[in-house]
């Protein structure tokens, strides 16, 4: 059985994706990568096969466009330039790696083309939604930007249901060249499986989410950079930990500076972790602060003190496995979301990055290092994150739903 994985934009947006393909690969299947050039090196480490759909040129032009970190524009820039514009090549690519073995689409639910390939060539498909904020509530709706979130919870619920809907159809509009209707409010809840990649606990479903839409636990890959090894002294120390991201690159120095003037004001070693330095490995600004161009979530963040981060899930998720606080700093998008369940769970804070000071960012600081009731909280839900095992029950669950599907197909059946 072959897996054709489909997802693009940052780092975070193709992890969960190569998860599952080291998973299949073990399992005996074989599995395809479709993304943008950047990722082909982390498919091929995992024996998943590659095509790319863009160059990083064309990558990077989105994702570090003025805009892509806004709310409606960045989705705007996602969907006209990793939907829309990568269409034809995606939908000429899957079919012809469905050719010759039985296969199955397992799809980013912002990609059309996914459901395209499925409805074209008769394949099974699971739309993956990698955060709960992309499963949109009416009734509860997710946590957004401040001045957007107290507009939008305080409408009454027919209202925002208007508002909802003209959102949507702007939205959907976008998809316009491919003569799609309704995908962003109905098309991407309309596959064989309707998958969440996170727990229950993290976010209790909805009394508006689709009833067929199931959830695994979180999933994700740990990428080991090579020759990565972080100086003993620091880690010992219990260090600040900050990483916004793999592709926030704007303001670099801003954020250097920003940052290891807190952790001196705080009296703690700082550790920044940034591609923005591509090439060059470790840069250390002074004494007590250093900038890793990548390193291995799962071995650094146990050190931290507090792990200050963007809010991207896959990053939140080894945070709360190390057991250890966090400081979120939202941007847009599912940021702000996440960041409300990490104070849900009591397990750190969240301050937009938009309104943030040195000062505000010391104060949060200093609160996490010293809250024993966040300590308590860490403790309890790094125990909840041992037990996690979103890849083996989202692969259960795309066999379940997706391959008994095609083992009756007339086609493959006989």
């Amino acid at each position: 059985m072959k897996v054709i994985f489909l997802s693009m934009g940052t780092k975070g947006d193709i992890l969960p994706f190569l998860g599952l393909a080291r998973e299949f690969h073990a399992r005996g299947h074989s599995t395809v990568m479709m993304s943008s050039a950047p990722y082909q090196a982390l498919a091929e480490a995992e024996y998943c096969e590659f095509v790319s759909l863009q160059s990083a040129t064309e990558m990077h032009a989105v994702l570090n466009h003025p805009d892509a970190w806004k709310h409606m524009s960045g989705l705007k820039l996602y969907i006209e330039n990793f939907g829309v514009k990568t269409a034809a090549a995606t939908l000429g690519a899957i079919e012809q790696h469905a050719a010759s073995e039985p296969s199955v689409i397992v799809c980013n639910n912002l990609l059309p083309a996914g459901f395209l390939a499925a409805e074209k060539l008769g394949l099974p498909l699971a739309s993956v939604f990698l955060a709960p904020y992309a499963m949109y509530s009416i009734d509860n709706p997710a946590r957004e930007a401040p001045l957007l979130d107290i507009a939008v919870r305080g409408m009454g619920k027919p209202l925002r249901k208007l508002a909802y809907k003209a959102a949507f159809r702007t939205v959907n509009s976008w998809l316009a060249p491919l003569n799609l209707k309704n995908h962003f409010s109905e098309r991407r809840f309309a596959a064989d499986l309707v998958l969440g990649l996170w727990p229950e606990w993290f976010c209790p479903g909805k009394s508006d989410w689709p009833t067929h839409a199931l959830r695994s636990g979180f999933v994700n890959l740990e990428p080991r950079p090579a020759n990565w090894s972080a100086d003993n002294k620091f880690l010992s120390s219990g260090p600040l930990v900050f990483t916004m991201g793999s592709e926030m690159m704007q303001n670099f120095k801003e954020h250097v500076k920003l940052f290891s003037s807190a952790a001196r004001a705080l009296g703690k070693k700082g550790i920044l972790v940034s591609p923005v330095i591509r090439g060059k490995g470790r840069i250390a600004v002074n004494n007590d602060f250093v900038v890793y161009e990548s390193a291995p979530f799962t071995q650094l963040f146990p050190f931290a003190s507090v792990i200050v981060n963007h809010g991207g899930i896959g990053t939140l998720a080894k945070g709360m496995a190390s057991g250890r606080p966090q400081l979120v700093l939202p941007m847009a998008h599912d940021q702000f979301d996440n960041g409300y369940q990490v104070e849900r769970l009591g397990v750190g804070r969240t301050l937009p990055f938009r309104s943030l000071t040195g000062r505000k960012l010391v104060s949060a600081l200093s609160d996490l290092i010293s809250n024993p009731a966040v300590a308590q909280n860490c403790r309890f839900v790094a125990h909840r994150m041992r037990k996690n095992s979103g890849v083996t029950n989202a692969a259960d669950l795309i066999e379940t739903h997706l391959f008994r599907k095609l083992e009756s197909s007339p086609k493959w059946s006989a």
